[in-house]
């Protein structure tokens, strides 16, 4: 992670680049993080964020989707398609963060890499990260 920006905080001192790439967020109004509290604006590294050529399937409401098999809720627990927390809360970027030191998290980290690698051939989710039996090196 490049930057994790708070409620209200403003865009000033980052580089004009990455202020470009933050005002997409609809967490930015102006030139600032918007004032509801709690809220934060994660900026990652443009090595390892960008927009997909190719949208990858989730598979939304099917029982072996990408979603259900990477994805849990912030409890540990499977998602469940029509019960709470709802889906799309439970992928926000704050609450989707594997530990790829975790034998299962790296698991899921890999079902997500394959699936979007299948789509965007060129990039690799997992690019730069030694793995050796479950443990992340360096």
């Amino acid at each position: 992670m490049k930057s994790i920006l708070k409620s209200g905080q403003t865009l000033q001192g980052l580089d004009s680049r990455d202020r470009n790439r933050l005002s997409k967020s609809d967490h930015i109004k102006g030139q600032k993080v918007e004032g509801r509290k709690h809220v934060r604006v994660f900026l990652a590294a443009q090595k390892y964020s960008q927009k997909f050529k190719h949208a990858v399937d989730l598979q939304i409401y099917k029982g072996d989707s990408v979603l259900v098999a990477a994805v849990q809720t912030k409890d540990g627990r499977k998602i469940k398609w029509y019960e709470k927390p709802r889906w799309n809360s439970v992928t926000r970027a704050c609450r989707a963060i594997l530990d790829l030191s975790d034998v299962d998290e790296l698991g899921r980290a890999r079902i997500l890499r394959d699936a979007i690698k299948a789509k965007n051939p060129s990039y690799d989710l997992m690019a730069d990260v030694n793995i050796i039996a479950g443990k992340r090196e360096g």
